[in-house]
């Protein structure tokens, strides 16, 4: 091998050496997590950057968002870190809104349905804007474990037999109360709580539908302490319709 050959050599094993390898983190780690987040992230699960003490609902990530996430030194799920946001890609700091902001201590958590309703709780009960939490809340769980209708062969006409059986669960799955089973005439004003109505209005004998629901379209914002729910908490409800 000749200098020309092997100085050549020396600059691509650079080159490729460089490709694979993630840039140096520029924060300072304060407990190490377990999991990678792209772990998190290929389960369809969310992933955020949380100071505990605050009481503003994060800014969630999802797989979507994996290129502004490789620009980052790996993350593990339960990495606790403080950090300057100077020190971050400034796209990323758009993205997390975090432009302006003095130093930061944060931990990194990996949120499936259990882990979304532990925050949305702990959030919405300390929050002084429970109502707009209790919606970022949702529309989370809802990214997380979205809604669906299939539709009948034949809707529901005016004075035709409606018959419902609908389940109701607390945002970590726990059912709420008892399986309701209804019948009532289809035109008749009041029968479903008004979450319900938009895929009311759609079935017919066979359909079945499931959607997110906050709280104020369901039992009420205030709560309901025989049903076990606080205020401002959004549920998820399942229809079937004979």
């Amino acid at each position: 091998m000749n200098l020309r050959q092997g100085v050549i050599g020396l600059v691509a094993a650079a080159t490729l050496f460089a490709c694979h390898t993630k840039p140096t983190a520029p924060w300072k780690l304060v407990a190490l997590g377990t999991e990678p987040i792209d772990s998190a992230l290929v389960r369809g699960e969310a992933v955020c950057a949380w100071n505990p003490l605050d009481t503003a609902w994060p800014v969630l990530l999802y797989a979507s968002d994996a290129a502004a996430l490789k620009s980052l030194p790996d993350i593990h799920c339960g990495d606790q870190m403080v950090l300057s946001p100077t020190d971050l890609p400034k796209a990323f700091l758009q993205r997390m809104q975090w432009e302006g902001s003095d130093s930061l201590h944060l931990t990194w958590q990996c949120l499936g349905r259990q882990e979304l309703a532990l925050m949305g709780a702990d959030i919405a009960s300390r929050t002084s804007q429970p109502a707009g939490a209790e919606i970022l809340w949702r529309r989370a769980l809802e990214r997380a474990m979205p809604g669906s209708f299939t539709p009948p062969a034949a809707m529901y006409a005016s004075g035709d037999t409606v018959s419902l059986t609908i389940t109701c669960e607390h945002p970590n799955g726990q059912c709420v109360g008892d399986t309701v089973r209804l019948s009532f005439m289809k035109g008749q004003p009041d029968q479903v709580v008004p979450a319900l109505e938009v895929g009311l209005s759609q079935a017919g004998p066979g359909a079945q539908w499931a959607t997110w629901a906050l709280s104020r379209d369901a039992f009420g914002s205030q709560g309901h302490p025989d049903l076990g729910l606080a205020p401002h908490t959004p549920l998820y409800f399942s229809v079937k319709a004979q």
